[in-house]
């Protein structure tokens, strides 16, 4: 069976999957499940604060019913300075997580750093902003998913609009005729 699916994956709380089929119909396209949940906390007023952690069960059920067709193009992240320890290990913790769910489903994916998709699918674009370029992208690509780019107060989901261009990079560049670009130090190819 061809691999003739692909899922792009924006890691984090805030992220999300898009997965597109290989006439570039969007099959899925939705937020990261997460769940939330409370914990005591010595560093607040109230002694309570909030931890968000991937709902794997939610992952597994949006990914498994394409897992046997699919490849996927999963954004490579890491740490920037100065960013909070508690932020950056809940990042490592959604990433290495989605790669046990690739991994468990046999899911072969591939590692594309920001920088790569990105000058990819807005080549032609001025990436001065580059959130505001994504979706300008994306608006251009599939306009007729407009509504699922911003949220019911009007703010941009870069989440989305990123798993989508990641999708849609990952469909251009391997799955379908193309060749993909060669591996470099930024990417990494895992199957």
């Amino acid at each position: 069976m061809p691999r003739d699916i692909v899922i792009g994956i924006d890691p984090g709380a805030y992220g999300a999957i898009a997965v597109l089929d290989s006439d570039g119909c969007l099959l899925v396209l939705d937020d990261m499940p997460a769940l939330t949940r409370r914990v005591k906390s010595v560093r607040t007023k109230s002694g309570d604060t909030k931890k968000t952690d991937i709902d794997v069960p939610g992952l597994m059920a949006m990914i498994t019913p394409y897992a046997y067709r699919a490849v996927a193009y999963l954004e490579q992240v890491h740490a920037f300075p100065k960013q909070g320890v508690v932020s950056a290990w809940t990042l490592a913790q959604f990433y290495w997580t989605i790669v046990g769910v690739l991994a468990a489903l046999r899911i072969p994916y591939t590692l594309v750093t920001p920088q790569r998709w990105q000058s990819y699918t807005m080549s032609d674009m001025d990436k001065v902003d580059t959130k505001k370029a994504c979706l300008t992208r994306s608006l251009q690509l599939f306009p007729q998913y407009a509504d699922r780019f911003r949220t019911v107060n009007g703010r941009h989901k870069d989440g989305i609009t990123d798993a989508l261009l990641i999708a849609w990079y990952g469909q251009q560049q391997a799955a379908f005729g193309m060749q993909p670009p060669a591996p470099d130090d930024d990417d990494l190819v895992l199957a």
